[in-house]
Formats: structure tokens, C-alpha cells, sequence
């Protein structure tokens, strides 16, 4: 017989964590057509860069050149698509955390 863990916990009369009773869903599309996935994960790197620091974002479904155009404004630096990442000049994980929170990003991974 084959129990999952949660199954087990439920049964000793432990709660299980509450991340796993609801995993996250993905976003709608908001008015610019950006919609973001279950999770967005934003990562300082410099490998590949010429020693540059960027911050990578991770997670965006749709409207990648929308959210690249708004985020070059309110940050004011540059900002890219590659492939389905987006890149920003320089390590940006905090500044870029608020503006995905306030944005309806409801789990941000650094």
C-alpha cells in the first residue's frame, strides 16, 4: 500500500504545510497581455556576461517585450528578452521583487 506524505501526516493527525494543499496558479493576462507562470525566479549572474552582473527573470508566459518596455521605465536601465528570459542590467532582485509583488506575482524564488 502506497501512502503519499501528506496522506501520512493527515492520518498521525499533523497539518500539512500549507503550500502543499494549493500550489499556485498561473496568472491571467493583465491589460498589456503579461500573464506569469506559477512561479517567477529572479537570478544574479555573470556567467557568459564579460564579468557583468544581470538579473535574469524567469517565469513570464506572455508579453515578454510588454513587461521588458515597462520595466526599462521604472527602473531605468536596461532591459532584454532572450528566448524566454528576461535580462536587466546589474543585480536588480530586490527592486525587481516589489515591482512583480505589486504586479500580482504571488511566488517570487531568488
Amino acid at each position: 500500500m502506497s501512502q503519499n506524505l501528506g496522506d501520512l501526516l493527515k492520518a498521525a493527525g499533523l497539518a500539512a504545510s500549507p503550500q502543499s494543499e494549493a500550489p499556485a496558479e498561473p496568472s491571467a493576462p493583465d491589460a498589456a497581455g503579461v500573464s506569469f507562470g506559477a512561479k517567477v525566479v529572479l537570478r544574479a549572474t555573470r556567467a557568459g556576461r564579460g564579468g557583468k552582473t544581470v538579473t535574469e527573470i524567469q517565469g513570464v508566459l506572455a508579453g515578454h517585450d510588454a513587461l521588458a518596455r515597462e520595466l526599462k521605465k521604472q527602473l531605468g536601465l536596461g532591459v532584454k528578452v532572450e528566448g524566454e528570459l528576461l535580462v536587466a542590467q546589474g543585480d536588480q532582485r530586490d527592486r525587481l521583487e516589489k515591482i512583480l509583488t505589486a504586479r500580482g506575482v504571488k511566488k517570487i524564488v531568488r
